[in-house]
């Protein structure tokens, strides 16, 4: 269900005004709302054709044997080596592999240029959808992991002591704390902040939704939809770029510069 329809970036942040809710959200900004069947908030590996067709847990499998496939050919291509699962998903993310994350922004703004960037939509109503549920982050789930598996490791150290030296102790909590809860593994919804493996990550202060259930799709619940007047986008198109908003700036590359220079000189 729609939340508001705007027609300028006035009516867009008037709305964070009204509602201190939306100040707190995550984005996500769609040419086309989730009524349309190809835009429904689900992340890209809920949408490969094996999706809902296989039992969940043999659909998980096979999205593990990606990732092991992934991450054994990474060493030879990347500077940097991934220093878990998440990292290695957020990296085969940002390649275009399916992975159950969804890419949302912190910056409602840049959410509303990804509503309105392509032209060729203009004329039709697009969308940006503010994540207002209260959702766990990557580093509080590894804290929590570490605080429980301490607490376990301290527990059956103490029953033990008699018969296990210092070192041996030492070396079974040092354990604990490496303790890392796969993706794959997750009970709920999970907010993880990548490192920054592209400058457009940077610019776009993007971060990523891992779903648990990869096959289904959000609930309505868990967020707001704001929808933008189709006869508008260009119009706001052209005000975002004051606030310093643009393909240059959000993806601070070739490809960017050329998105833009196409705008600037073709579109507008």
């Amino acid at each position: 269900m729609s939340f508001h329809e705007i027609k300028s970036i006035s009516e867009y942040l008037a709305l964070f005004d009204s509602t201190p809710e939306l100040k707190k959200a995550l984005y996500r900004g769609q040419s086309k709302p989730v009524n349309d069947p190809e835009y429904k908030l689900i992340p890209s590996v809920g949408r490969v054709p094996k999706a809902g067709v296989i039992p969940f847990n043999d659909f998980v499998k096979e999205e593990i044997r990606s990732h092991d496939i992934f991450k054994n050919q990474v060493i030879a291509n990347v500077a940097s080596i991934p220093r878990n699962s998440w990292e290695v998903l957020a990296l085969a993310q940002h390649h275009g592999m399916p992975t159950r994350f969804l890419d949302l922004t912190r910056n409602p703004l840049v959410a509303l240029y990804f509503a309105v960037r392509n032209p060729e939509h203009d004329g039709l109503t697009s969308a940006v959808y503010a994540f207002v549920t209260k959702t766990i982050e990557y580093e509080e789930l590894m804290r929590n992991q570490q605080d429980d598996s301490r607490q376990k490791m301290e527990k059956d150290a103490s029953a033990y002591r008699r018969k296990k030296t210092r070192l041996q102790e030492e070396h079974i909590k040092s354990l604990a704390l490496n303790l890392e809860i796969s993706p794959f593994d997750i009970t709920h919804n999970v907010i993880y902040d990548p490192p920054h493996v592209s400058p457009r990550i940077r610019a776009q202060d993007g971060v990523l939704l891992a779903c648990h259930q990869p096959t289904v799709v959000i609930p309505e619940t868990d967020y707001r939809e704001i929808l933008i007047d189709r006869g508008s986008r260009n119009n706001i198109r052209i005000e975002l770029e004051i606030y310093g908003v643009f393909d240059k700036q959000l993806f601070p590359d070739l490809d960017g510069l050329a998105k833009w220079l196409k705008f600037k000189v073709f579109d507008a």
